[in-house]
């Protein structure tokens, strides 16, 4: 699982996980919006959409802009390796 993390403002956190399926599919599983209340550390949980959640009926799934889609798109690049087969197959 991936995940990418929004800063919308000082006090307000979105976070986006992603599953890879049959390398090559990147697919939203999970959406949480975290708010800082002021004068404390702690982040509270404001909405949150999960894929196999069964009590997601109030909340829908969000759309992905281009920025978020870029994110993890980079991300999940900085995992891959390019191998000859002869490496590949040692």
């Amino acid at each position: 699982m991936y995940t990418v993390e929004k800063e919308i403002s000082e006090t307000t956190i979105e976070t986006y996980s992603f599953n890879v399926f049959n390398n090559e599919k990147i697919v939203l599983v999970g959406y949480t919006l975290k708010e800082k209340p002021k004068g404390k550390r702690k982040y509270y949980i404001i909405n949150k959409w999960d894929r196999y959640m069964k009590s997601n009926s109030n909340v829908n799934e969000p759309l992905l802009n281009t920025e978020i889609k870029n994110l993890i798109l980079t991300k999940i690049i900085s995992h891959l390796q390019i191998l000859q087969s002869t490496e590949y197959f040692k």
